[in-house]
């Protein structure tokens, strides 16, 4: 699963968008947006809010920025 994915599945069952992302992380609505593209991705500091936000397991993240990076380099 990639990142991308995760966020999406996390906009349709929290109904929240990337704009709440970036309320809530205190950064623009473009960064969370460029994630959803995989121009960029988070930083540790803001897996670990986001895992905390969702409850979902930081591995489960790391994993999948992991696999959006494999996915983009091909």
């Amino acid at each position: 699963m990639t990142f991308p994915s995760i966020l999406k599945a996390l906009y349709k069952t929290y109904s929240i968008d990337a704009c709440f992302i970036a309320d809530h992380l205190s950064i623009p609505d473009e960064e969370v947006e460029a994630w959803e593209k995989e121009e960029s991705f988070p930083t540790p500091k803001q897996v670990d809010k986001l895992s905390a936000m969702f409850a979902v397991p930081e591995k489960t993240l790391q994993s999948a920025i992991e696999e959006s990076k494999k996915e983009k380099n091909k």
